[in-house]
């Protein structure tokens, strides 16, 4: 975790009154800056006790990066974002968020949760949107996703007890992650989707949840050169059910695959391993893969529609009916159906002549086929080649999994094992990471019967001072008796501990003080600063005197006018470990890295002539300073040139 440098001095002392709890609303009277107390009726930056209101007419507010406290958060307007965690308890979106980089909502209490609900747009198409947290179990269940608007990023990860799509609600991403500890709805109208590329692989969405209910649209992103993307659910006990929704891989390559495994299956929809409607013009369009693991698969109504390059359904029970017109289950390579030995496959209601169409093979494993033969004969084209039940058949394992983005420094992953077997079977796992981030992870599950669901959790900690973009690797290693083994892999992503940007706390008086900046990157001065009386002022030396500045880079030191007592935190970042100075003979003003030095560290030089002063401000002179604090200011001279390199 990175230091907080404080500077604490008895000669600039000054009480800071608390703010009072209520609301915040944003005028922006004074530029967009967030942390500017000006800008804000009343006056003061709104910390976690406060309902913030930015309201549509308002000019545009810019979000600080680091890490925005609020109780609740309401935006009509337009706020743009940096590389910003909010945490809150509520946060009602009905603007516009633009986020240039990682947008992370979190609930600000890990217990109570957050209620998120977005009627209007927040985009990232290059970074991050993360909404919801995974840092206890019981955040999953008590924070709610409501969208009826878009949500758009690189990287879209929404993790909750409930996640809901509403009116014309859209999710849109490279990689679309979802959790939900409860349930996903997708209604009619509504979209999540991988998005598309011409040059590269088509947009994956992964859905993990108790209970998912589709009638919009779930579709990979297609891709003109490259693998398609992929749609994989997983529905843990419940309902999985679409009757006028639409499952879609990307088309683009035979890569792109449908993947569903839940407890019970039903449609009157559409699932396609390939391009949707508006995507048939895309070149190179392929089918691609497609599998079912359910207890029970059921369809039903006259509009369902399955295709595939190879589709493989698995089940105790197969109930398909209502599928009435030519080519409405079509595989371009071949169609597999399985159940358990006490299961059984029909197909009533399916009398239209080669319902099922396939140019390559299908084949039945199931002991009990309840259709007639010659029925089979007319609705299956070409006849299919029934086997008995294979209980050889041993493919249990995880979900396939993928890229998980961490916004501090530690937290849990959460994972579902399914047994994709034709029989009973105890399946054992145990955990590792390269790297070392995983500390913890549950026990073996017990016996499992088929197509059975058991979860499991992995507890990580993201070491300190990790860089961002470092990524560790997780391996889970699963163990079927007897002796079948199967290793997948994961990966953490560090985001460098985003919620704790560094920072320096200045403590000013009213009139001159004398201050530097001890962060590697430009301090804008209004910004950081607004109760200023106009801009900062540095000497340049005996030729040029003193020099306005509206910016000021690391160690340089700056008289500053305050209009009052203040104290006021400024983010940075990266500290400075170290600032340079070429002197020529004269006077200089400086100012220190982002640690305590000792003056006679400066003093010792034969250049440096006399003792370094520090200015009082309330006392309004200069003293002899022993030791040097960042974010303050010094007078020291030289009498030969020198080149000074601090600490």
């Amino acid at each position: 975790m990175k230091k907080l440098v404080l500077i604490t001095l008895c000669i600039l002392a000054l009480a800071v009154s608390s703010q009072a709890q209520g609301t915040k609303t944003w005028t922006g009277e004074h530029g967009s800056n967030w942390n500017n107390p000006r800008n804000w009726d009343p006056p003061g930056v709104p910390n976690a006790s406060h309902a913030v209101f930015i309201n549509r007419d308002s000019p545009s507010c810019t979000f600080p990066d680091g890490n925005v406290t609020t109780n609740e958060l309401y935006i009509h307007g337009t706020v743009n974002i940096g590389n910003c965690v909010i945490n809150t308890e509520l946060f009602t979106n009905n603007g516009t968020i633009n986020a240039s980089n990682s947008l992370i909502i979190a609930p600000a209490d890990p217990i109570r949760g957050m209620n998120f609900t977005n009627n209007g747009d927040i985009s990232a198409s290059s970074a991050l949107v993360s909404i919801g947290s995974t840092s206890a179990s019981t955040t999953m269940h008590s924070t709610t996703i409501f969208n009826s608007g878009s949500i758009n990023g690189s990287v879209v990860n929404l993790i909750g007890g409930t996640f809901a799509n509403s009116g014309f609600g859209n999710v849109n991403g490279n990689s679309v992650f979802i959790t939900s500890a409860s349930f996903v709805s997708n209604p009619m109208m509504c979209n999540i989707r991988g998005n598309s590329s011409e040059t590269g692989p088509g947009g994956s969405v992964i859905i993990r949840c108790d209970q998912l209910t589709n009638n919009g649209t779930i579709k990979g992103g297609y891709s003109g050169s490259s693998a398609g993307g992929m749609v994989k659910v997983y529905a843990r006990k419940g309902l999985f059910q679409f009757s006028q929704g639409k499952f879609y891989s990307g088309n683009g390559h035979p890569d792109g695959k449908v993947l569903i495994g839940t407890q019970k299956t039903t449609s009157e929809g559409k699932i396609s391993c390939g391009s949707s409607d508006d995507d048939k013009s895309a070149l190179d369009a392929y089918f691609g893969q497609l599998a079912i693991y359910s207890d029970s698969i059921v369809t039903t109504g006259d509009s369902t529609v399955i295709e595939a390059d190879t589709m493989k359904f698995f089940a105790r029970h197969l109930l398909m009916g209502e599928i009435p017109s030519f080519g409405s289950v079509y595989a371009d390579n071949a169609m597999y159906f399985f159940t358990t030995r006490e299961g059984f496959l029909d197909f009533p209601g399916t009398f239209e002549r080669s319902a099922f169409f396939t140019p390559g093979i299908v084949e039945f494993y199931s002991d009990s086929v309840k259709t007639p033969p010659e029925i089979l004969d007319t609705i299956f084209h070409p006849e299919p080649v029934i086997y008995p039940s294979d209980s050889t058949y041993s493919n249990a394992g995880l979900p396939e999994l993928h890229d998980y983005l961490c916004a501090g420094e530690n937290g849990t992953m959460y994972f579902i094992i399914q047994n994709q077997c034709l029989r009973r079977e105890h399946i054992d796992y145990s955990v590792s990471s390269a790297k070392g981030w995983v500390i913890a992870f549950t026990d073996a599950t017990d016996e499992m019967p088929p197509f059975d669901f058991d979860s499991f959790t992995v507890e990580y900690t993201v070491p300190e001072g990790t860089p961002s973009g470092e990524v560790d690797t997780i391996i889970i290693e699963l163990s079927i008796d007897p002796g079948f083994g199967k290793t997948e892999y994961s990966y953490l992503q560090s985001l460098g501990n985003l919620a704790e940007p560094d920072t320096v706390n200045y403590t000013v008086t009213e009139g001159w003080n004398m201050l530097s900046m001890p962060f590697h990157n430009t301090m804008d001065v209004m910004a950081e600063f607004p109760f200023t009386i106009g801009d900062a002022w540095a000497y340049a030396g005996m030729d040029s005197g003193y020099v306005e500045l509206d910016s000021i880079a690391a160690g340089t030191g700056f008289w500053l006018l305050s209009e009052t007592d203040t104290s006021i935190a400024v983010a940075g970042s990266g500290e400075a470990d170290t600032v340079y100075y070429f002197l020529e003979p004269g006077w200089h003003m400086f100012g220190c890295p982002a640690s305590v030095i000792p003056a006679e560290s400066i003093t010792s030089y034969p250049e440096v002539i006399g003792d370094v002063y520090g200015w009082d401000a309330i006392l309004r002179n200069y003293f002899t300073a022993d030791s040097l604090y960042p974010g303050l200011c010094y007078w020291m001279f030289v009498n030969d040139t020198l080149e000074l390199t601090l600490p």
